[in-house]
């Protein structure tokens, strides 16, 4: 395994992070996530670089599986126990940010937001701007660019850069 692209990967977790701690504080009057909130905690399905540098944190190893078809099942992630993460510290990027307003390109070219309505109960869209809220594209399209060049050092997995592995297989 190739370690440049996994210290790109947690170089954009940190920054990630980062963005997160001040949006959070930005909001923190709606903000009513915290220990307990398992509301969005689902078994979601990550590229291969989070997969692999996931594992790499969890287990210091990184060996090849054998993806299963269709494997992404719906449910709660397998990694919450009491309603709370047991991989917390080395969750994948959609779970970092939960919670906050995310701001993506929707399907007819336009911008759309996603809010937690437990934490934006009583809010006035026109509140939130680009300053306020989390640029999901932005950071997905990174990650997508992390992706390809993983699975490009790494032939050896066999994985493709549109693959997506079951958090559950971890």
């Amino acid at each position: 395994m190739n370690g440049k692209t996994f210290k790109d990967y947690y170089k954009l977790i940190d920054e990630i992070d980062l963005l997160c701690e001040r949006l959070s504080d930005k909001h923190k009057k709606q903000m009513v996530c915290k220990a307990g909130c398992d509301k969005c905690c689902e078994n979601y399905g990550v590229l291969p670089i989070e997969f692999y540098a996931i594992r790499a944190k969890m287990y210091g190893e990184v060996k090849r599986f054998e993806p299963a078809e269709d494997e992404i099942e719906e449910g709660i992630c397998s990694f919450l126990k009491e309603s709370m993460c047991t991989i917390y510290n080395y969750r994948p990027i959609i779970c970092r940010s939960h919670g906050l307003p995310l701001l993506f390109m929707g399907e007819d070219d336009n911008w759309e937001m996603s809010i937690c309505d437990l934490n934006f109960v009583d809010y006035d869209l026109s509140e939130f701007t680009e300053n306020n809220t989390f640029p999901m594209d932005t950071y997905n399209s990174k990650l997508f660019m992390l992706n390809r060049e993983f699975i490009k050092q790494n032939p050896q997995l066999g994985c493709d850069e549109y693959q997506f592995i079951s958090l559950r297989r971890l």
